[in-house]
């Protein structure tokens, strides 16, 4: 798998450890670090995910290709957001992916195109026969994205910390 994917417009970073330390890091820092600008209101999530996601790869650094990518915008080497895999994929050859834009850079087509490439990157391994993700279960910019992708809303599950879910699926 490439530590660095990309697309027409995106560059999709895989983070190491010593990235996903710099991003729990001021903002001021991670742009020195990283040789980027960043989007104001970058990652909605918040820091804590990068911290989570770097003691999972403690365990096993391999899984760098299975976690977070920074999406930069090429054209003006630009940090709008987060995305990637919610972990390596399970045993029946699934992965999740998840993604979000900074606000000022919605609407313009580039979480749709950080999907599609996260799916393709993925389809790209033998091992991988579907890639999931989970929405909000109400119709609004993720459900457009996925749908725009291929993917077919495949379930309403119950989340602790969301409640209602929707479950959406695209098989190799």
């Amino acid at each position: 798998m490439k530590t660095i994917i990309e697309s027409e417009r995106l560059l999709l970073w895989a983070c190491d450890i010593p990235m996903l330390k710099i991003l729990q890091q001021d903002e001021a820092i991670i742009a020195r670090e990283l040789g980027v600008g960043i989007a104001k209101n970058w990652s909605v999530f918040g820091i804590e995910i990068f911290d989570f996601v770097s003691k999972k790869m403690e365990n096993d650094p391999k899984e760098i290709y299975w976690w977070t990518y920074l999406p930069v915008l090429k054209q003006d080497r630009i940090l709008i957001g987060t995305g990637g895999y919610k972990g390596p994929p399970n045993d029946d050859g699934m992965v999740e992916i998840g993604y979000e834009i900074a606000p000022a850079y919605r609407g313009k087509g580039l979480a749709t195109e950080m999907a599609k490439t996260l799916v393709t990157n993925a389809f790209t391994f033998p091992e991988i026969m579907m890639v999931q993700a989970h929405t909000l279960a109400e119709e609004n910019a993720s459900c457009s994205i996925l749908k725009n992708c291929g993917f077919s809303k495949t379930a309403e599950l119950e989340d602790e910390e969301d409640g209602k879910i929707w479950q959406w699926q695209l098989s190799k």
